[in-house]
């Protein structure tokens, strides 16, 4: 698992230069089986207390020995006003759009808009 913490006053614009750091990690996502990435910005964006990504990876090929990425779960963390929070959940095949959310999320203090997305009971 690959987390990122990033402590920033949300009118600070030196979030951009941390884009950088999760550049591999992103090359990770798409390549590696069984990635995983946490994002989290501190003071918390619009509620949001973090937003994670791991890729779903199965096997093919002769005896199943060559790992491929079949797609992405992403999830977002959100605080609620008693104490509580709430867990969403999207699935994709396609890697721009997660990381568009990963680097909106970062790279411009903006959340995913998640009101289609499955409400996970934890």
């Amino acid at each position: 698992m690959y987390q990122y913490v990033i402590t920033t006053d949300i009118k600070d614009e030196r979030i951009f230069s941390d884009i950088s750091e999760i550049s591999q990690d992103l090359q990770r996502l798409q390549n590696d089986a069984d990635a995983f990435v946490v994002l989290e910005v501190s003071p918390p964006v619009n509620s949001v207390n973090y937003l994670q990504v791991a890729n779903i990876s199965g096997t093919k090929g002769f005896f199943k020995k060559r790992d491929v990425i079949k797609g992405y779960t992403v999830e977002i963390n959100i605080a609620e006003k008693d104490g509580g929070f709430k867990q969403y959940q999207y699935m994709t095949e396609d890697f721009e759009e997660v990381k568009g959310m990963l680097v909106g999320y970062i790279g411009h203090l903006k959340t995913p808009d998640f009101s289609a997305w499955t409400d996970v009971e934890i």
